[in-house]
């Protein structure tokens, strides 16, 4: 009584790219060239567990998968100096990455009531990512004037659970209510060493040793209304969080977002339909931000920002689509978005950038979807 698909995958690659950058100084004078090269080689492998069956009246699934990916870098750059008083050079890069995953999802489906249907869902993932870096410097003798090596570990831990609930009571109304708890934990080590020739020497990048940590809530309450050719969604929500730091950063946050929809569907025929919608998103933030990393390839440091906040987004758009056929259909879609608290980078020296909030900003265009059927 159970179906259940197991399979297993793997794959292997390797590619490789060259090019030249180069660098002008403030007076727009070419003063160096560097040609890189860089090579990848890849091996993953993958396992996978589905199952479902019926246990009485609840349709349960079960969703599994092992994946481990081994990859080895590497990058060399010859540095030629276009001004006098420069001596050229090498670098050379290697990486070293082991990432494991783990993925466990379950879910259990059931007809509560005669117009009711409740499904819960469990979701868990596990990944744990180990990065090696060795850059090497040479003089324009070929001896190695530096050795810096960074040996970071990331473990990412993801643990989601999901209750929806449809109601069909009420003639012409379809109730859906959705609640959803998640925690989510990112740590963070990283140990970098740096050798002139004089013995091997720590250095200490800020930000770089931490762990962040989200506990969160979220609740939606939607209605779907037919009105002969009209159909109405509204909708409303909430979302609730907290996000602490420890480590190299210490400080906690609480979040709290509502959450409105709104959507107008007007469908006059089988082939045609206007739908006017509108509603507030809330953007999920990136862990791997909060966190400073070593970047080789620029000579240069990732600085993470622990004072990120999420980004949220008016939705305002209104779309007519024309079917053609049973297959051909053409979609034109107009919309404008407020964003607040926009993520991108602020400059916090010349040389330094770390991810962060910028403001507010909008966002506006035209989309035009369309497909239709070929011999």
């Amino acid at each position: 009584d159970i179906e259940y698909n197991a399979g297993i995958r793997g794959r292997s690659g390797s590619n490789g790219d060259d090019g030249t950058d180069r660098e002008y100084n403030s007076a727009g004078v070419l003063s160096e060239t560097t040609f890189d090269r860089f090579n990848n080689r890849a091996y993953n492998g993958a396992g996978t567990l589905n199952a479902s069956t019926w246990l009485g009246e609840n349709f349960v699934r079960l969703n599994t998968e092992l994946f481990v990916e081994s990859r080895d870098t590497h990058l060399g750059s010859h540095i030629t100096p276009q001004l006098p008083g420069n001596d050229p050079g090498r670098e050379a890069t290697d990486g070293d990455i082991m990432l494991k995953r783990y993925e466990l999802g379950t879910d259990v489906e059931r007809l509560l009531q005669k117009d009711l249907l409740g499904k819960a869902i469990l979701l868990f993932s596990y990944k744990d990512n180990d990065v090696q870096d060795d850059e090497l410097i040479f003089d324009r003798n070929d001896h190695v004037t530096l050795q810096t090596i960074a040996d970071t570990e990331t473990i990412t831990t993801e643990l989601i659970t999901r209750f929806e609930f449809d109601w069909a009571r009420w003639e012409d109304h379809a109730i859906q209510a959705n609640f959803e708890l998640a925690y989510n934990k990112l740590e963070n080590g990283l140990l970098q060493t740096e050798n002139t020739g004089r013995g091997v020497v720590e250095v200490i990048v800020p930000g770089a040793n931490t762990t962040v940590e989200e506990s969160r809530g979220d609740l939606m309450v939607q209605d779907t209304w037919t009105l002969g050719e009209f159909e109405v969604d509204l909708g409303i929500g909430g979302e609730v969080s907290e996000i602490s730091q420890t480590g190299d950063a210490e400080q906690k946050r609480d979040f709290f977002f509502i959450k409105p929809l709104a959507m107008l569907t007007y469908s006059p025929s089988k082939s045609s339909q206007t739908r006017l919608r509108v509603l507030r998103e809330i953007g999920q933030l990136n862990f791997s931000e909060f966190v400073s990393t070593a970047v080789f390839e620029d000579n240069d440091l990732a600085l993470g920002n622990p004072n990120l906040r999420p980004e949220t987004t008016w939705i305002s758009e209104i779309s007519r689509e024309q079917r053609f056929g049973e297959v051909g259909v053409v979609t034109l879609t107009a919309f404008h978005h407020w964003i607040t608290d926009v993520q991108d980078l602020l400059p916090i020296t010349d040389e330094f950038e770390v991810p962060g909030n910028i403001g507010d900003g909008r966002r506006w265009g035209l989309e035009l979807e369309g497909a239709m059927p070929l011999t």
